[in-house]
């Protein structure tokens, strides 16, 4: 079994709750465009009660701070994209298809249908 880290981040300090539920519980709201009580479901399915007002508290605390944190190790993206068609057979209604691709990514990422 995985040893987790027992120590509080000075950023989670005075916080009742342990900092990895906090981080779990703002990550499933960013990451799954959940709702507060969604999460606060997740987190009672797992044996944590929570209330969504404190998850609420946690979103606009952690956010900002885990975005400029992210900003370090993110890569640019591109500004070019490049522009393809295909045809999808056995769709009557629409039969083409314009998909709109980053140029810097691997193609069957981000792609997006115009």
């Amino acid at each position: 079994m995985i040893q987790l880290h027992c120590e509080k981040p000075t950023l989670f300090k005075g916080r009742h709750f342990n900092h990895l539920l906090i981080i779990q519980a703002v990550r499933w709201y960013v990451s799954y465009k959940l709702s507060y009580r969604d999460v606060c479901d997740l987190m009672a399915e797992r044996g944590v009660t929570v209330v969504h007002t404190t998850v609420l508290r946690w979103v606009q605390r952690f956010v900002p701070v885990f975005e400029r944190k992210w900003k370090k190790y993110a890569r640019p993206v591109g500004s070019s994209w490049r522009v393809d068609e295909t045809y999808i057979k056995g769709v009557p209604s629409v039969s083409r298809y314009t998909l709109v691709i980053p140029k810097l990514r691997h193609p069957t990422e981000g792609i997006r249908l115009v």
